[in-house]
């Protein structure tokens, strides 16, 4: 019999809000840079305090995920 470790895989949940929470960042981050370089080519269209609010809810979810993964061990 072989010992292995038990690698225990984060759920669907987790990595989708982590993949949220990525895109989310760099998004802004892109979307920020194009208003720096071209002004009001963002902000016409899109309001950017929705995606910021996204990221901080997102990351504030996932840190709480995190946490209660890790207090549970």
């Amino acid at each position: 019999m072989s010992k292995t470790k038990d690698i225990s895989q984060p759920s669907l949940s987790v990595i989708i809000l982590r993949e949220i929470f990525y895109f989310s960042s760099l998004t802004l981050l892109l979307f920020i840079i194009l208003e720096i370089i071209f002004p009001y080519i963002v902000l016409a269209y899109f309001n950017l305090n929705y995606l910021v609010a996204l990221v901080i809810i997102s990351g504030l979810i996932k840190l709480g995920l995190k946490q209660a993964s890790s207090g549970a061990n």
